[in-house]
């Protein structure tokens, strides 16, 4: 049988129409080996190419006027129709593949197929089946963005057409890569922005990380891995380099993120600058955030005016510590850099202005007068905040100076609470060592050995007198070293009171000669037993007086009459002793007050407001004016109609005026006692080494003075120069030299 040209050619028409059964392939693709093998290869390859445009054009021109909503379902058809064909029609002539177009180094039927389907289809400038095609992709990727569902597989096999037909070509990068990029920035731009404004800064880094999640799945799935990088590169810039400074600039979101200790918003932004080496800005921002709340805080005691906004502040700096500690040991523990960082803030805001030298004292002090109405893991926490919050100051020494007056005027107020005072002194101690707490210790010691004095004065007075002391005295001795300074008032005591007064201070004389007591009248307090008949038969007075009275004196010891117990300021222990024994209906002036008690006015107005303050007053005041103040022209009497609610009533007493000592004299301490610290230093140092290099005895010296305070560079220069005048040291050049 022979076989011709037009024979091939109505059989790959027959195969393009797909109407030849299988069974005729064989039949004709031996027919067309035997013609092939005649020489006629040149002239079957022209027709194959012929017959294979005519189909193509067809197939395009059928796509070319199809509505854009469906050119991606047709497109996918008519693709897979003629790759199904052409991969037929390879099979047949693989022969002329193999001999002829191999020898010639021709294109093989597939890329020539492709490249036809490609200039047809995608680069036929009479057609815009490119742009409808790419259009249509972008729109369901879109799609899909928002939530809805769409198909991926045709998308997928749509993008393995274009890159198939690009082959040897930038036709994916030129039509459809670019296209895509361009599109997702548009995208990211308007997203990145409505998601900033519609959500919470830690949803927002959540939102961002799903998105990035959801792109990459979408690569894997469908999409050229060639556009993992740029794709992931347009979210961090639309979705975070462009948008920084919006971020930054949420300054509320952030600081409620770290007050509240939301963590997992935290991890999220954390997390996405780990991943996209952005750590370094988190760590920032972090520690911009924790420095800025701290000084607002530090600026709002700067214009505090009364002390509950002082505690009230502190209280807020102790517990945004407290934040910094749970995120950084908690949830980011393995950050030493984060924990750094943010020590460095804490030491810049806490050391501003020294603000919290001055006020953790005093927030102390309310934590400790307040320890009975408080949890012990709730002491346990406030003590570790205050003892970390510590160990940032530079002013240590300050820092003792406000805390010893505190805790000693907590004790001569008998305000104090033994066991948490010496557990704080104790935890003090061990963190910072027996240097730091030694006046704080030295304050506990002189109240132990207050006790053994009253002790042994008690077993002293019974061995020589053959009886008790007639009143019980509990005498505070303590040291004028170590005790801040009082204002010493003067009053008029009962003579019973001041002889007994004066048989101490024998007493004490005897024991410690050399010594000089004077005795803090207004530092002290009293107990006395209060009948319901308004007598007084029995008054106690700790700290440095004592009194009682015989009960049988003023005939008041009957077992039957019921008696309450009054704690009083010494100062209001003299006013209540005016009455004592007295007609019921005794009127005292305030001019009496002042002459019988001889106690500075502004002082025994204090107190006498703790006494006829409330609505069950012990005294009564009358009025001579229209004054709701004192004055000097009210009068006082007993209330008899005083009824006690409680067995021990403790009066209201007004604090005395303490005077600080060098309470905010920072100059006085840097250019007394810390630089006489400093030159002992320097002469020690010296001493030891003969000789030392300026620099290296700066930074000596600031590793010994660094738990008690900072000392400036010129600071300590003063002292270098105080020395070499008085001829202790002499310097040649930059070396220090020990003259002895």
């Amino acid at each position: 049988m022979s076989t011709n040209i037009n024979q091939i050619i109505n059989f790959l028409n027959l195969v393009i129409k797909g109407t030849t059964k299988e069974i005729i392939y064989y039949k004709y693709y031996f027919l067309i080996q035997n013609y092939l093998n005649k020489g006629k290869e040149k002239e079957v390859y022209c027709e194959l190419k012929t017959i294979l445009r005519q189909y193509a054009n067809d197939l395009c021109v059928f796509v070319q006027n199809v509505h854009s909503e469906n050119v991606l379902q047709l497109m996918l058809t008519n693709w897979k129709l003629f790759s199904r064909k052409l991969n037929t029609i390879c099979g047949i002539f693989n022969t002329l593949e193999n001999g002829y177009l191999k020898r010639n180094n021709l294109k093989t039927i597939k890329l020539f197929g492709n490249k036809l389907w490609r200039n047809l289809v995608f680069e036929n400038k009479q057609s815009d089946t490119n742009k409808l095609l790419t259009n249509g992709i972008l729109k369901e990727i879109n799609k899909e963005r928002m939530g809805k569902t769409i198909d991926r597989i045709q998308i997928k096999t749509l993008l393995q057409m274009t890159q198939e037909i690009s082959e040897g070509t930038n036709y994916s990068n030129q039509y459809f890569e670019q296209s895509f990029l361009q599109n997702s920035k548009q995208y990211f731009k308007n997203n990145s922005a409505l998601l900033l404004q519609n959500l919470g800064l830690g949803e927002y880094f959540q939102q961002v990380k799903k998105i990035m999640h959801q792109e990459n799945l979408r690569i894997s799935n469908y999409l050229f891995e060639s556009l993992r990088t740029p794709l992931n590169e347009i979210i961090k810039k639309h979705y975070f380099y462009s948008r920084i400074k919006i971020i930054e600039s949420k300054k509320v979101e952030w600081r409620k993120l770290i007050k509240e200790i939301q963590i997992e918003p935290l991890k999220s932004i954390y997390n996405f600058c780990l991943q996209n080496s952005h750590k370094k800005w988190f760590i920032a921002q972090f520690c911009k955030t924790i420095t800025n709340m701290g000084l607002e805080l530090v600026k709002q005691y700067e214009n505090s005016i009364n002390e509950i906004q002082d505690y009230t502040i502190t209280r807020e700096i102790i517990n945004l510590r407290f934040i910094y500690q749970r995120l950084i040991k908690s949830d980011f523990a393995n950050e030493p850099e984060m924990y750094t960082e943010g020590g460095k803030c804490f030491l810049y805001f806490l050391n501003y202005n020294s603000f919290c030298t001055r006020n953790l004292p005093k927030f102390i002090d309310f934590q400790l007068l307040q320890c009975h109405l408080k949890e012990e893991k709730q002491i346990e926490n406030i003590f570790a905040g205050i003892i970390d919050v510590i160990s940032f100051l530079h002013d240590k020494d300050l820092f003792k100076t406000y805390y010893v007056f505190y805790l000693s005027r907590r004790y001569i107020l008998n305000l104090k609470n033994e066991f948490y005072e010496k557990r704080l002194v104790t935890e003090m101690k061990m963190k910072y060592g027996n240097s730091f707490t030694n006046k704080m210790d030295k304050i506990f010691e002189d109240i132990e050995n207050s006790k053994h004095e009253d002790t042994n004065f008690q077993s002293f007075y019974l061995k020589r007198s053959k009886k008790k002391f007639p009143i019980k005295i509990n005498p505070w001795i303590f040291k004028q070293s170590v005790w801040p300074e009082i204002s010493q008032l003067e009053c008029n005591m009962p003579i019973f009171l001041d002889n007994n007064l004066k048989v101490f201070y024998e007493y004490y004389d005897l024991i410690h000669p050399g010594r000089l007591l004077n005795w803090q009248y207004n530092a002290g307090f009293a107990k006395i037993d209060y009948y319901l008949n308004a007598q007084l038969t029995n008054g106690k007075c700790n700290n440095n007086i004592t009194i009682t009275l015989n009960e049988n004196e003023n005939g008041n010891n009957n077992n039957n009459i019921f008696k309450q117990q009054l704690l009083t300021s010494t100062f209001q222990m003299l006013i209540i002793l005016l009455f004592n024994g007295q007609n019921p209906n005794l009127e005292v002036t305030f001019q009496d007050l002042l002459d019988n008690t001889g106690i500075p006015q502004f002082n025994l107005i204090g107190a006498l407001i703790g006494l006829v303050s409330g609505n069950n007053p012990l005294l009564i005041r009358k009025r001579n004016e229209n004054n709701t103040a004192i004055s000097s022209n009210d009068i006082f009497l007993l209330n008899n109609t005083f009824v006690p609610q409680t067995k021990i009533i403790e009066i209201k007493r007004m604090p005395q005026n303490y005077t600080e000592k060098n309470k905010n004299s920072k100059t006085f301490l840097e250019t007394e006692e810390r630089k006489l610290l400093l030159m002992t230093m320097i002469v020690k140092i010296l001493k030891k080494k003969k000789k030392i290099k300026k620099p290296d005895l700066f930074f000596i010296l600031t590793e010994l003075t660094k738990n008690r305070f900072k000392p400036s560079p010129n600071f300590i220069e003063q002292g270098i120069r105080s020395l070499i005048q008085r001829e202790y040291i002499k310097m040649n050049k930059n070396i220090l030299i020990y003259c002895p």
